[in-house]
Parts: C-alpha cells; sequence; structure tokens
C-alpha cells in the first residue's frame, strides 16, 4: 500500500490509521527547495531533492519522525560552446557544444554526472553548495581554448580534454561556468643540413635525425616536444590554437645557417639563435590548422676547443690548482668586433670550454674573466 500527503503551511504532515509494521518514508521536495546542511535535519542529501528512511510503526504509539530541514536550492550549469574566434569568451552567434560530460566531484569521487545538451548546458538542478571540483571531458579530437576572466575555465597549459577546475559556489544561488571547446593544432617541419651555408635545401642534402623541437607559449614555457627522425621531420601536435614560437636545440658541431625568406619549398625559418638553440618568430596557429613547412638549416662549424687553468706563484702559475669556471670566452673577427651572439662559451667546472660557429677565418679569442681573477 502507498499513501501521500502534503505538508501543511507549518510543515507538518501526519499519517493516519496504519497498521502495525515496516514502512519507508520518502520525502519530495518542491523544485525550489533541497535539503539543509548536515545537522539536525533527517536528511542532508545535497544533490537529490528526494529523500526515503525506513521506521517501525506500532499500535497504540504515535512515531515521531525527526525533522526534515530544508534551503533554497543551489544549482549549477556548464555551459559549452566552439570557441571560434580563440579569445575563451562566449560572443555571441558563437555555437554551443554538445557531447560533454560535467562531473562534480566530492573527494576525489564522482557525486553528480551531466551531459551538454544541444543547447550546451549540462545543468546540476541540486548542488551542495560550498568549494566544488567541477571536471569536464570533451569527446575525442576535441580541446579545451584558452582561459580567459569570466570566460572558459577548463583549460591547462598544454592541449588536454579533461580538465577539472575548482569552483565556489554560493548557497542558494545558481553558478553558470563556460567551458570553451576548440580543435587542436599542429606545427610540422624538417631539419636538413645546409652544407653550401645558402639558408635553402638543395638535392643531395642531408637530414637530421634525433635533434629536440620544443614549441613554446607567449610566456616561453614550453608545450610540446618532438624529435626529428630520419628524414629530419617533426610534428608538434595537440596545440591550442594560439601563437608560439618554434626552438630547436643545438648539438655540436652544429649551429644555423642565415633565414631564409626567399619562398623557397624549403628553407631555414630559424631567425634567432645562441650556443645551444634556435628559435623562430613567433607563428600563429588556426583551429584544426597543421601548419607545416617550419623547417631549420643547419652546417657544421668549426670547434675552438681550450681551457682556462689556475695558478699561482708558487707553482710558477703552471695551472697546476685545476680549472677556472664561468670564463666568457668571445670568437672576433680582424677588427676586433665579436662575430655574432652565439659564437661564445663559457668554462664549465674544469676550465674547459668548446666554442663553435666559426667559418675558415683568421680570428682572435677574447677572455673575460670571473670577478677575483686575474691573467
Amino acid at each position: 500500500a502507498q499513501r501521500a500527503i502534503t505538508t501543511d503551511n507549518g510543515g507538518n504532515y501526519l499519517f493516519e490509521k496504519l497498521q502495525e509494521g515496516t514502512y519507508q518514508l520518502t520525502v519530495e521536495l518542491p523544485e525550489d527547495s533541497m535539503f539543509t546542511l548536515p545537522g539536525e535535519s533527517l536528511f542532508s542529501d545535497g544533490f537529490s531533492r528526494l529523500n526515503e528512511t525506513e521506521l517501525q510503526v506500532k499500535l497504540g504509539e504515535i512515531t515521531t519522525i525527526q525533522p526534515v530541514g530544508v534551503m533554497p536550492i543551489t544549482s549549477l550549469n556548464v555551459h559549452a560552446f566552439h570557441d571560434q574566434n580563440i579569445n575563451g569568451l562566449l560572443d555571441e552567434g558563437e555555437p554551443s557544444f554538445a557531447g560533454a560530460t560535467a562531473e562534480i566531484l566530492s573527494q576525489g569521487k564522482v557525486v553528480a554526472t551531466q551531459v551538454t545538451n544541444a543547447e550546451g548546458h549540462a545543468l546540476f538542478p541540486v548542488v551542495r553548495g560550498g568549494s566544488l571540483e567541477v571536471r569536464v571531458t570533451l569527446p575525442e579530437g576535441q580541446i579545451f581554448t584558452i582561459p580567459a576572466d569570466n570566460g572558459n575555465l577548463f583549460s591547462g597549459k598544454t592541449a588536454s580534454s579533461k580538465e577539472t577546475a575548482a569552483y565556489t559556489l554560493q548557497h542558494g544561488t545558481r553558478g553558470e561556468l563556460l567551458a570553451g571547446v576548440t580543435l587542436p593544432s599542429a606545427i610540422t617541419g624538417q631539419l636538413f643540413d645546409d652544407s653550401n651555408l645558402n639558408g635553402i635545401y638543395d638535392k643531395d642534402e642531408l637530414f637530421l635525425s634525433g635533434f629536440t623541437v620544443e614549441a613554446l607559449d607567449k610566456d616561453q614555457a614550453v608545450v610540446a616536444t618532438a624529435t626529428t627522425d630520419e628524414e629530419g621531420r617533426y610534428t608538434l601536435s595537440n596545440l591550442i590554437p594560439n601563437t608560439y614560437t618554434v626552438r630547436i636545440g643545438l648539438q655540436s658541431p652544429f649551429i644555423f645557417s642565415a633565414p631564409s625568406n626567399t619562398g623557397a619549398q624549403m628553407e631555414n625559418k630559424i631567425v634567432a639563435q645562441t650556443p645551444s638553440f634556435g628559435e623562430t618568430a613567433a607563428i600563429e596557429v588556426q583551429p584544426g590548422e597543421s601548419l607545416g613547412n617550419i623547417d631549420a638549416g643547419v652546417f657544421r662549424s668549426a670547434i675552438i676547443n681550450g681551457s682556462v687553468l689556475l695558478g699561482d706563484g708558487n707553482d710558477g702559475f703552471s695551472g697546476q690548482l685545476g680549472g677556472l669556471e664561468n670564463v666568457r670566452i668571445e670568437l672576433l673577427d680582424e677588427e676586433g668586433t665579436p662575430v655574432s651572439d652565439y659564437t661564445i662559451a663559457t668554462t664549465d667546472a674544469n676550465g674547459a670550454f668548446s666554442l663553435k660557429g666559426a667559418l675558415p677565418d683568421t680570428y682572435t679569442l677574447r677572455y673575460t674573466l670571473p670577478e677575483g681573477a686575474a691573467f
């Protein structure tokens, strides 16, 4: 048997003429109410308007039930959208995104799950307010856009299709969270041995494998890494559409050729270099784009090896005290001008150095000692 009753204006209810036995008491709240915080209330489930308990009824006795506390309802809506202009904001006309899974976590466990509908909404109609963790997972092939104030909350430094965000939800309110969605991008290219130093790939020039390639964002943080293969190819994949710099690490004795802007099919795009790496100019990639021909050319330079040794009057300055660290060595041309910003070296803990980048010619080395040392 089943009976239903509605509470009166004072919140009271009474079931009369019950037979003795075990009953299931179910309480369902109006759409604008939820169970109160844990305490003296019989129910305190923060994610449902319906709860139940078992009770015993005895003949001739009135069974009193612990009060049920209620409070104004708290809810949360996650709105997923296609961020077409990659600014992290929901702009007028940008379409909604269906099929994203939104979850609320408590102490690492999922307590509620919704999926965005055709309007891009994943509504949690009843949520316990306070400090929440909200996780959104996108379908395969989709990633989150860049973060923005009053915009996309779900993002990381690298491209991701699953992100968790902390959010504080006030009791009795409806929280609104935005999740911006886009397509991943990629940057590809090849590294070649520019044996004639013209900055352009020529037939029969070799490709170089085993070189590390990185994508750096506007903050100079590394967001993707690759290694050139046997054909010198690399792919920096799964990038958030944005502006990047490509950095290629150097291996001795290689340095980069001068940049080329002839429009050749494959030419050196490195515009700045140090003894350790070279970088391209800023590169912008669009959603879903695989930007190719970000190529680089290097050549084998001469290497000058040497060392700076320590000595004193007791050993006749014979260098028996070991090497001197942090000595700066620069390559100068015949006029005494530094050859470039990258033809420099610094001595290691043993006083040794290896300076690369020199072409066949006559040079001078300039040594700059650390403070406290003298020739």
